[in-house]
Formats: structure tokens, C-alpha cells, sequence
């Protein structure tokens, strides 16, 4: 439900997820609860999931910061996320920022966004990221939209 209140832009709600498919026994699904406010071009939110991913009686949390700022050229946007909660601990196997700078233009009705995103993970971190997922690493990503 978003709503405003004077010049603060407010946001909560849940989110429910689902893993069609995987065994019950993974325990994947799961739901959680999230507030946010926006104030000009920042805005932040944070979710909790009593009951998180893979784990049934532990937590995680999340806290999103993001920013973004018209440049004329293009829009840049920033982002900084922080995980926490036994329940990330028992996913991962530790809490972990997360962290995205992009740079958006649009060009004859397309969408052209760069960004780099990053962890503080690393390699070996985690029994997650041993299976050989390249999470872990730094990235650059080149995105092609088109909205009909």
C-alpha cells in the first residue's frame, strides 16, 4: 500500500514467495512484511521475514538505500543494501552489504542502463557460494528495454 504523508512518499506491504517445483523439505517459501519512505530522490525500505528462506524458526532482514538523481544526460541510480538476521547467517553463511551504481539513457523509445553491482562476499565466504554460484563477484550489466 503506498500512500503519502506531507513530502514523505510511504510504502508497506508483504511479499510472498514461491518455489513451484522445489522439494517441501527445502523449506524455500517463504513471506515477508516491508516498510519505506521516499523523500526526494532517496528513498529507503526494510524488510523482515520471521521465517527465512530455508530455515524455519530463524530471521532475515534487509535494509534497502537508494538514491537517484536526474543528470540530464542520464539518470544515475544508487543503491546499497544490507542484509541481517540468523536466518541470512544460516542461508549464506554470514551477513553481506550488496551494492549497485547504474547509469540509465533512453534512446529512440529504448532503455540503455550500465551498472555494477558487488557483495562483500567473497569467494569461499560461503557454503552458497562454494556450490560454484559466481555471486560473489563484481559485475557490469548492459540492459536493452522496450516498454509497449
Amino acid at each position: 500500500y503506498k500512500f503519502k504523508a506531507g513530502p514523505l512518499d510511504l510504502d508497506v506491504g508483504f511479499i510472498n514467495y514461491r518455489y513451484p517445483g522445489a522439494a517441501s523439505s527445502l523449506k524455500y517459501d517463504f513471506t515477508e512484511i516491508y516498510v519505506g519512505a521516499g523523500y526526494g530522490p532517496f528513498t529507503a525500505k526494510f524488510y523482515n521475514a520471521s521465517n527465512y528462506q530455508g530455515v524455519t524458526s530463524q530471521s532475515g532482514t534487509y535494509l534497502d538505500l537508494g538514491a537517484e538523481f536526474d543528470l540530464g544526460a542520464a539518470k544515475l541510480t544508487l543503491h546499497v543494501g544490507k542484509s541481517g538476521g540468523d536466518g541470512i547467517v544460516a542461508v549464506f553463511g554470514k551477513k553481506y552489504t550488496d551494492y549497485k551504481i547504474s547509469l540509465t539513457k533512453e534512446i529512440g523509445g529504448f532503455n540503455f542502463s550500465l551498472a555494477y553491482s558487488d557483495t562483500n562476499l567473497k569467494a569461499g565466504d560461503t557454503g552458497f557460494f562454494q556450490k560454484g554460484v559466481g555471486a560473489s563477484d563484481g559485475m557490469f550489466f548492459l540492459t536493452v528495454s522496450k516498454s509497449m
